[in-house]
């Protein structure tokens, strides 16, 4: 949900940073859907300062989640 506002606010900056961060953690682990969606956001913000090739790793790392969850809106979207 924090995609929207941080790309609407034009915080894309915050949003890749906070992002990065969530997805480093190790503590506690991410439920595969939630991880999915928020490399999905990441790939939008990376691909925001132009880094294609990060974001098109983001992005490849997201769809073999929606893969695994059998998510078809998602993997064709």
């Amino acid at each position: 949900a924090l995609h929207w506002f941080w790309y609407v606010r034009g915080h894309a900056y915050e949003g890749r940073n906070w992002l990065e961060t969530a997805l480093t953690l190790t503590n506690n682990p991410i439920p595969a859907e939630l991880e999915a969606k928020a490399r999905d956001a990441l790939a939008e913000k990376t691909k925001d300062f132009g880094d294609y090739d990060q974001a098109a790793q983001y992005q490849q790392q997201a769809l073999e989640l929606w893969q695994e969850l059998g998510n078809a809106q998602r993997i064709a979207g």
